[in-house]
């Protein structure tokens, strides 16, 4: 899973171990003026069979697990996530390498509400 904080002024997520090998990045850097929204998906499951089908622009897409960066209908899509994770989505505004962020972190709950408000205290 990745471990995910909020450092001069951006979001920051850091790959952990093998996961580092199967996105391509070590690490992703968002600004927090570029973030719309960031949400906890409790249950990941029923995303697994979708991405499957999805283009890999770059990374990898084994059953199970899913990282790197996905031709969606919605743009492009940064993922880190393995079957049965929590998950936070990362909604963005403009960014050009990617329009969301799907990752798979410990407790989703505890980490969407910490970086919420962070955020707000921010701005």
């Amino acid at each position: 899973m990745a471990r995910v904080e909020i450092k001069d002024n951006q979001l920051v997520v850091n790959m952990k171990g093998i996961r580092k090998f199967a996105t391509m990045k070590s690490e992703l850097a968002v600004p927090l003026s570029q973030i719309k929204s960031i949400e906890a998906i409790n249950q990941t499951s029923e995303l697994m069979p979708a991405l499957l089908q999805r283009r890999i622009l770059i990374g990898t897409n084994f059953p199970g697990y899913a990282g790197g960066i996905f031709d969606q209908e919605e743009g492009r899509v940064f993922y880190d996530l393995k079957k049965g994770d929590e998950a936070i989505v990362v909604e963005l505004k403009q960014m050009e390498d990617f329009s969301r962020i799907i990752i798979g972190v410990e407790d989703a709950q505890e980490v969407t509400s910490l970086l919420n408000k962070e955020i707000i205290a921010s701005t």
